[in-house]
């Protein structure tokens, strides 16, 4: 289940974690998770990735945290999170924010 709460700490602990990977394997990882990412997307929502915003990928340790909004050709978008202890990917639909 997608917590807002804990990915938002989550993200926030690990934006300030010292943090490297070499080049060639973030650039690895990124492009394998990214097509996961995308074959999910079309699976379970029926969603041809367009584009990604806000997408931010992070070592921490052995593990690596990746997560962004990724938008649909049809305008649609979801909020997305993934560790490398994951199978899947959380996926939630983004909808109106309230202030």
């Amino acid at each position: 289940m997608f917590c807002p709460i804990r990915h938002r700490l989550l993200t926030a602990c690990l934006a300030l974690a010292p943090c490297s990977l070499p080049l060639h394997a973030q650039s690895a990882s990124k492009a394998e998770w990214i097509q996961n990412l995308r074959d999910q997307l079309i699976q379970e929502k029926n969603c041809e990735l367009s584009y990604m915003t806000e997408v931010r990928e992070f070592a921490f340790f052995d593990t690596i945290v990746a997560n962004g909004r990724a938008h649909c050709l049809d305008k649609r978008q979801f909020d997305f999170s993934w560790e490398t202890q994951k199978m899947k990917f959380d996926i939630e639909r983004c909808g109106p924010a309230v202030c």
